[in-house]
């Protein structure tokens, strides 16, 4: 490969990574994005021509986009941080497109280095800390190669010399140093002091599309469950363990009273926050829950599951911010959400028991207050009559009203599942109850819920998520594929009961495997990344020194009960020998320190010409010519002159110079000495 290649290669490289940095959070525009792509790439075939003649009217694209930036930044339309990066951006653009030569490279990195300064500040995910590696590489690599290219520049070296400088073990130690110039930033990131309190972090915004299953309203006519979104947004775990593949679990997230014809709607007062919510008492046999909700989720309510006893422990999923506490926010129909908000993700405890079964339910009777029939068994002006007309048909002969939701959940059952959008219609619900027979989630639930009101049974329409696949570490996930919608039955001493009328096949996410996996992958490496690098602060530092020392203290009072007593001793004693030969060494070193500048100078200036007249002697001794210990060194230089030796005026001159030094006030500097050196190769 040609010196030149490489290092441009290397050098497009540092900055496509520095890019991605700002761009990889999504706050730089798609087009900006795809302006710097083709940019970047016709730069690097174009090698300079563009720019050729053309300085002029770079500098003034570059002015150009400056003033845009700064306008856009103090109208408010973009952030102070997107504006300096893409500014950081413009520069290296410009740089990129103008460049002749490798002396018109430190711009480019210096502009590269503000774009990934710029990235930090941006983005906290694991994905900025990927290029970061990246640019530590490639710009180690280009900042090398520049510097081989201007030393090839300026002694007119051939081409054909300069480009086979560009080896395999060149390229070999340019990864070493890579490794170890990213090495060496990883122990400066921790052990230099973190003194931040996090409160100048940028908090990540939620994934776009994540919560289209999922929503805080729900209508018969916009786009059902993304089935194939395998992005997590939740975990828990369980205990007792179940060890089953699949939780089949219904996760409740918002709850739905009032229906319109079209949606459903819910204005529920809420209550005051609490950090925890008792809704009976606890007993033995009560399941626990440990739940993370995920920024990816895009909302801040709990997800409950079963018959519920307590949640309690709200806590941020990000450790070391000093923000308020977390506080559970409850609404008249039992839906919970936290505050303040938690873009970045939350956890919390529950406990719950299993939904009772058909022995439970049956004959509880339809003896309803007036405020259950008021709220849950309304139904829109309007509505279609042939919906009353089925829900008597289904649910003939029944008077229990257990037995009226299973006939009604199992003829709903027997419909085809589609996440494809009906063709418009005046009243969704009726079109598919008797025209298309297909739908997705929300209409059975829907349905379902209507048609049981019309049969005077109070009911109402939840929305959450159904499932939970076990992951290797025995947790569970929930993805956002897995968004769903459900009825829930009133029941006289009980409250409500979930029924699912949608067919099973419609309740499970289709995702494909492998993408899965390496979501799972990317997102299982993220915690430990907010966690240790991001939320990384100077108590966490002190924490980890405290453990390295006790792991040490652990480790020699292992070894010295191995070895017994004696040894141990031994051990003690040679231990602090060795600290007080360190410490003598130490002592001598500084005790032979001149003090102030002036001393400070002659003791160098000694050290030089002693290193220079024992080379002096060195050379003389190895053609004939050795000291006597009762000869001067004048004595000496004349008896090398006196053999008409062709360096001796070499050995007078440094001879007198080091007698100079030593004894007669002159300094010798270490550019004189090195010269002296040189003289001295003969």
């Amino acid at each position: 490969m040609r010196l030149a290649t490489a290092r441009k290669l290397s050098a497009h490289a540092a900055v496509g990574f520095a890019f991605a940095s700002i761009s990889a959070e999504g706050d730089v525009p798609v087009p900006l994005v795809a302006l710097f792509a083709a940019v970047l790439i016709g730069s690097y075939f174009a090698d300079g021509r563009i720019g050729r003649g053309r300085g002029a009217l770079l500098t003034a694209l570059t002015g150009a986009a400056f003033a845009v930036l700064a306008a856009l930044w103090l109208t408010g339309a973009m952030d102070l941080v997107v504006s300096a990066s893409l500014f950081a951006a413009a520069l290296a653009a410009n740089r990129l497109l103008s460049r002749q030569s490798a002396a018109d490279d430190g711009l480019l990195y210096l502009s590269a280095l503000l774009m990934l300064a710029g990235g930090a500040a941006l983005s906290a995910d694991l994905l900025y800390g990927v290029f970061f590696a990246c640019y530590s590489a490639s710009a180690t690599t280009a900042l090398t190669l520049s510097h081989l290219s201007r030393v090839v520049e300026e002694a007119r070296t051939p081409r054909q010399v300069a480009d086979s400088l560009v080896s395999g073990r060149l390229l070999a130690g340019l990864t070493g140093l890579s490794i170890a110039a990213l090495g060496g930033a990883i122990v400066i990131f921790f052990a230099f002091p973190r003194f931040t309190s996090g409160a100048f972090i940028r908090l990540p915004k939620p994934a776009q599309g994540a919560s289209v299953g999922f929503s805080e309203q729900l209508r018969l006519e916009v786009h059902g469950v993304l089935k194939t979104d395998p992005r997590p947004v939740m975990r828990f775990t369980v205990r007792p363990d179940p060890g089953q593949e699949h939780a089949g679990l219904l996760w409740k997230g918002k709850t739905f009273d009032f229906y319109d014809g079209t949606g459903w709607q819910s204005n529920a007062p809420r209550r005051e926050p609490r950090r925890y919510l008792d809704f009976s008492e606890q007993a033995e046999g009560d399941t626990r829950f440990r739940v993370e909700v995920l920024g990816t989720a895009g909302t801040n309510a709990v997800f409950l599951t079963g018959r519920m006893v307590r949640i309690d422990s709200p806590r941020y999923l990000r450790r070391g911010l000093r923000r308020p506490m977390l506080f559970f926010v409850a609404d008249a129909l039992g839906d919970v959400r936290v505050r303040p908000e938690a873009p970045e993700g939350f956890k919390y405890e529950l406990r719950a028991r299993a939904p009772l079964g058909p022995e439970k339910l049956r004959g509880r009777g339809d003896e309803y207050r007036e405020g259950i029939e008021r709220l849950f068994l309304q139904l829109p002006e309007g509505l279609d009559p042939r919906i009353a007309e089925l829900a008597r048909r289904l649910t003939a002969g029944l008077e229990d009203p257990y037995d009226k939701a299973l006939a009604i959940e199992r003829e709903l059952s027997r419909f085809r599942y589609t996440t494809e959008l009906p063709a418009p219609a005046a009243d969704p619900l009726a079109h598919f109850l008797f025209e298309r027979r297909a739908g997705h989630c929300e209409f059975f639930s829907t349905a379902m819920a209507v048609l049981l009101r019309a049969a005077g049974v109070p009911t109402r329409n939840v929305t959450g998520f159904y499932g939970g696949l076990r992951d290797e570490e025995g947790s569970y996930v929930v993805r956002a594929g897995d968004a769903h919608s459900w009825t829930e039955v009133y029941f006289p001493e009980v409250g409500f009961v979930p029924f699912d009328p949608t067919p099973p096949e419609g309740r499970l996410a289709d995702t494909s495997s492998l993408l899965s996996a390496l979501i799972d992958f990317y997102e299982r490496a993220s915690g430990p990344w907010r966690n240790f690098v991001v939320d990384l602060n100077f108590w966490d530092q002190v924490r980890a020194v405290r453990s390295v020392f006790r792991a040490l203290s652990s480790g020699l009072a292992r070894f010295q009960g191995r070895t017994g007593a004696g040894a141990a001793g031994l051990f003690n004693y040679l231990g602090a020998a060795i600290a007080l030969a360190l410490a003598l060494a130490v002592a001598k070193r500084l005790w032979r320190l001149p003090a102030g500048a002036e001393r400070r100078v002659r003791w160098k200036s000694d050290r030089h010409a002693a290193r220079v007249y024992r080379m002096l002697l060195r050379r003389l001794a190895a053609r004939g010519f050795s000291k006597a210990r009762s000869q001067t060194s004048r004595e000496l230089a004349r008896a090398v002159a006196d053999s008409g030796a062709p360096f001796a005026p070499i050995v007078e001159l440094v001879t007198e110079r080091y007698l100079a030094a030593r004894f007669g006030g002159r300094p010798l500097g270490a550019d004189e000495a090195r010269r002296l050196r040189q003289l001295l190769r003969f």
